[in-house]
């Protein structure tokens, strides 16, 4: 503890008071030994979220072009100031999550396949609905191709009723346990209610229930959701580190942050123990809405997708497991992608942007000079440099060619 009260620039016995006791009215009650325990978790958990948002803050201050973001304590950064970012144009790279099954998988697995099944929506919506969106606005004959649709998992797992709303509302409820929790989804959603979820029939799973994802089926283990999805702080912690010596560490917890921090008032700070539920939001709320954020970011954007294919499960550099790179071309919609692809021409530009790019190779008295309209240009930009018209459709407003 004395090491940490030096890192953290903070008075040690304040900190020591408030990690293993706490106060109900005017008397201090001692905490039990996993009282405590979970205490501290809360508390390390909190500090390295609250480090996280801080350092992101002035990453994108600096970037912007605000210098080197501030001050030494950096305290501006989290003070709801205005994105630095928004509203300029910019080139981002997202390394999306990967899918996560393990043999025991827990919330923090079901939050980071939640991320992948919103982000693979957003590409089937970018790549087939958009593509077809195109095809039909530009008079293009296609035959439309079926692709795997994984709005019922969202609507399993995000949807009002679904399984983050309900432990977001279980964790919030007085008397309730993560069995409370699997009796609920269970009533909900189990024997055939919804076709994405399933209970768990195998000895010693009983406490599961499995999801079917688009990538495949995977067995969730309710124990500790509940416990996980509310890290509480006590105000007694949160008045320690406020009272740092170290402006960034007193910084970190001051009113406007970027995260909401679970915190209670110094009256009822026994609600961090077990005296009642908080009414802060959960880590499931909070995921949903940076979740829902990033993916409005994504679809104002020009969207182009790499899909990185783990060729075995060895990380050996020469080996590839056929089975396992075919699974994954298959759940990810790439095969897909490509037959609707070919369904059109895989290059197009505008006609404007062809007529600007290629006009320079035609004579300026000749046809393409004579064109009122940018179409007639490109279709006599197209004659001119004898182009096979096999490969090149001028539609409503692009040119679509064929190399």
């Amino acid at each position: 503890m004395q090491a940490v009260a030096e890192l953290l620039e903070v008075e040690p016995g304040p900190l020591l008071g408030a990690m293993t006791s706490y106060k109900v009215r005017e008397m201090r009650q001692t905490l039990t030994v996993s009282k405590a325990e979970k205490n501290r978790d809360a508390f390390t958990k909190a500090v390295f979220a609250q480090l996280f948002d801080w350092l992101v803050e002035r990453i994108n201050h600096a970037a912007s072009g605000g210098g080197k973001g501030g001050s030494t304590g950096g305290g501006s950064a989290l003070q709801g100031t205005k994105d630095p970012l928004k509203g300029t144009k910019f080139i981002g790279v997202l390394d999306i999550f990967g899918f996560e099954i393990f043999e025991t998988n827990s919330i923090e697995q079901l939050l980071i396949n939640y991320a992948n099944e919103k982000l693979q929506a957003n590409f089937t919506k970018t790549t087939f609905e958009n593509e077809e969106g195109m095809y039909l606005a530009e008079g293009i004959q296609f035959d439309h191709i079926e692709y795997a649709d994984n709005a019922p998992v969202l609507q399993l797992i995000e949807g009002k009723g679904g399984i983050v709303p309900m432990v977001d509302e279980e964790s919030k409820l007085p008397n309730t346990s993560d069995k409370t929790l699997l009796e609920k989804l269970n009533a909900s959603f189990a024997q055939g209610k919804h076709p994405r979820y399933a209970t768990s029939l195998k000895r010693g799973s009983e406490d599961c229930f499995s999801v079917k994802h688009y990538a495949g089926d995977v067995l969730y283990a309710v124990t500790g959701f509940l416990e996980k999805s509310v890290d509480n702080i006590s105000a007694e912690l949160i008045a320690a580190l406020k009272s740092s010596s170290a402006p960034v560490v007193a910084a970190l917890f001051s009113l406007g942050s970027a995260r909401d921090t679970n915190t209670s008032s110094a009256g009822a700070s026994s609600s961090a123990f077990g005296a009642g539920k908080s009414r802060k939001p959960t880590v499931g709320a909070i995921f949903t809405r940076e979740l829902k954020a990033l993916v409005e970011l994504l679809e104002s954007t020009s969207s182009h997708f790499i899909r990185c294919i783990k060729p075995n499960a060895s990380k050996s550099a020469t080996a590839v497991e056929r089975r396992m790179v075919l699974e994954q071309l298959t759940y990810s919609g790439v095969f897909e992608a490509v037959a609707i692809r070919k369904k059109g021409f895989p290059f197009r530009l505008k006609h404007e942007d062809f007529v600007e790019r290629y006009a320079k190779l035609c004579p300026d008295d000749g046809a393409v000079a004579a064109a009122r309209d940018t179409k007639t240009k490109c279709k006599a930009i197209a004659v001119h440099l004898q182009l096979d018209m096999k490969n090149v459709q001028v539609r409503y407003t692009v040119l679509e060619y064929n190399i």
